[in-house]
């Protein structure tokens, strides 16, 4: 059997309705494409520039067909996280090609819900080196027993 290498996406990213912007504060509506796209350069970001001390670049009809999506979805996700601060990246030439340079993935802050109503944020930290980490809003009620969910 063959080991092939993989993306990890996190629980609560994928159950997360969205994430407040680094560069407005405001709540930005996540799709399930964002979620892939997000993962999946995360973990590219990771390995290139983190472990390996190097550069990550790809075309965006790389990374949709990586994600088995077209390229106009996979480019609005890449703007979208562009745009509010998420990821940072730069158009650079090489040889006769210009392509993007990913060179960062910040940590989201996550909210579930809906915007119409109250959202209550949960700060719910996502990198690429460590484990997410949950601080809950408020402690458990005395009445709670681990043993019996109902």
């Amino acid at each position: 059997m063959t080991i092939k290498p993989y993306y990890a996406m996190d629980y609560d990213l994928s159950s997360a309705s969205g994430f407040v912007s680094k560069e407005t504060g405001e709540y930005i509506k996540l799709v399930p494409n964002d979620k892939f796209v997000y993962a999946y350069i995360r973990a590219r970001i990771k390995f290139f520039v983190q472990e390996k001390k190097g550069e990550y670049y790809d075309t965006q009809e790389a990374i949709a067909e990586a994600l088995n999506m077209d390229v106009k979805s996979a480019r609005t996700c890449l703007n979208k996280f562009i745009a509010h601060g998420i990821i940072t990246a730069e158009k650079k030439k090489f040889r006769n090609f210009s392509n993007w340079r990913y060179s960062e993935v910040k940590d989201l802050v996550l909210w579930k819900g809906s915007i119409k109503e109250p959202v209550m944020l949960e700060q719910i930290t996502v990198n690429s080196s460590a484990k997410p980490s949950y601080t809950p809003p408020h402690p458990a009620e005395d009445w709670y027993d681990e043993r019996d969910p109902f």
